[in-house]
């Protein structure tokens, strides 16, 4: 509860005249919003209201009665001292009809309390901030909120978040985004990536995704989305989404299984691309500074005559004590498509580590059709150092990582990687990848 109830019933007489400020209208809204005795005695004020303004109107032709007196003459010992609690009996009329006829049609409840969303799943560093300063570092599935921010930290976290209409929007990897109801549903990408499968919207009132560069309008679609500063690239999978360029202010349809990226560049043309089909296999090249990899490059040389990437620490989740789980790793991706995953293909790996270990292999997926597929992992994969010191290949059936949540299943053929995570968990065993690569079944 914002407001005890000793000072409750000054609010409300105060919202009536029109004095409360901005912090304190903020208090009682949530207040009403929360607190059904808190309605109720709103009602019954209200109802009161009306009759003693009937009694002012009545009295400007003759004297109050008795009854109307006494209300009047309780009201000063109900709602204690302070600012001047009369109010001109036209204008109290009017509010307390407007809020009476808003009681009465659920306004309070319906119309604010129904526009709620619901976080239905998490994983790994997650956090979210709510309306009054509310935060949680790991937000649990079930969690409903009506505004806030997500905030993942890391490579493979994820939260999924579900309108009250149906509609769900899942984040995922490095990502922060503000939800909120105005007029329809808000949500401001600041960056990161997510997938939405939102249900249909009423025309007047559509889904609107604000990003650094551009603007998306959505009745009702599937689609995925990557924000960064200078950069939005959008895929329909079915549907249509108008998307505007903030640089300059100029729209394009995009329907479903076309794609569209806006820079802050307003000299470059706003026309969508086809879909192509992802390819079944794929090889990193490390022989160029990797712009999808996150890691340290290592330039060709004796030690790596191709290339390589070395492992850097990044979040990979809290611990109990709030503090962060640290891991090292090496992440691979790919804004559309690695490699559709076929039955019986493998993951082949060049590793070298400065001691024997063992790997964490994770690759995030989407569907055939499009939107979020899951993340699939293998752990504890042996990892041991040669004698010489040199590299060793691993080989990893696909078919091998499974999807913990919400059930345990096998990678599914069909499926597209579109980034592939390595790592050592808490420790640094100077961790190095020289090759990596999606392969058919031979």
């Amino acid at each position: 509860m914002t407001i005890p109830d000793s000072d409750l019933d000054l609010f409300l007489v105060h919202y009536l005249d029109g004095t409360l400020d901005s912090r304190e209208l903020e208090r009682l809204i949530a207040e009403l919003e929360g607190n059904a005795g808190a309605r109720r005695k709103l009602r019954s004020m209200a109802e009161q209201a009306v009759a003693v303004a009937e009694a002012g109107r009545c009295g400007e032709a003759r004297q109050p009665t008795a009854p109307t007196t006494r209300l009047v003459a309780l009201l000063p010992d109900a709602i204690g001292g302070g600012r001047d609690w009369r109010i001109p009996w036209r204008r109290l009329a009017i509010l307390a009809a407007g809020l009476m006829m808003l009681a009465s049609v659920g306004w309070w409840v319906s119309g604010k309390q129904s526009r709620q969303m619901e976080i239905t799943q998490v994983r790994g560093a997650v956090s979210w901030n709510g309306q009054q300063g509310r935060t949680r570092q790991e937000p649990a599935a079930g969690l409903k909120f009506k505004e806030g921010t997500l905030e993942l930290i890391g490579d493979d976290p994820l939260v999924s978040v579900r309108m009250d209409d149906g509609s769900t929007i899942t984040l995922h990897g490095e990502s922060e985004a503000f939800f909120s109801y105005e007029n329809g549903w808000i949500v401001r990408l600041r960056r990161g990536s997510f997938e939405a499968a939102v249900q249909p919207q009423p025309a007047d009132r559509p889904m609107r995704v604000l990003t650094p560069t551009a603007e998306l309008v959505v009745v009702g679609t599937i689609f995925s989305l990557l924000a960064q500063p200078d950069e939005t690239s959008l895929e329909v999978v079915e549907g249509l989404v108008t998307m505007r360029r903030l640089a300059d202010g100029r729209k394009a349809s995009v329907r479903g299984q076309n794609r569209l990226v806006i820079t802050l560049d307003h000299q470059t043309t706003l026309a969508p691309r086809q879909l192509v089909a992802p390819p079944t296999t794929w090889e990193a090249d490390f022989s160029i500074f990797p712009r999808n990899a996150d890691g340290t490059w290592v330039p060709p040389g004796k030690d790596a005559p191709s290339g390589a990437l070395s492992a850097r620490p990044y979040i990979a989740g809290r611990r109990e004590d709030g503090g962060v789980l640290v891991h090292h790793g090496i992440l691979y991706r790919h804004h559309q498509a690695l490699a559709t995953v076929q039955a019986g293909a493998e993951l082949r790996l060049k590793v070298r580590t400065t001691s024997d270990t063992s790997l964490q292999i994770m690759a995030v997926t989407y569907r055939p059709e499009g939107g979020y597929g899951g993340n699939y992992e293998i752990n504890a994969v042996p990892c041991l150092r040669p004698p010489d010191g040199g590299w060793r290949e691993v080989n990893i059936p696909l078919q091998m990582l499974r999807q913990n949540s919400p059930v345990t299943t096998a990678l599914p053929p069909g499926n597209v990687i579109v980034a592939i995570l390595i790592n050592s968990y808490t420790w640094s065993v100077g961790l190095e990848i020289g090759g990596l690569a999606i392969r058919p079944p031979q």
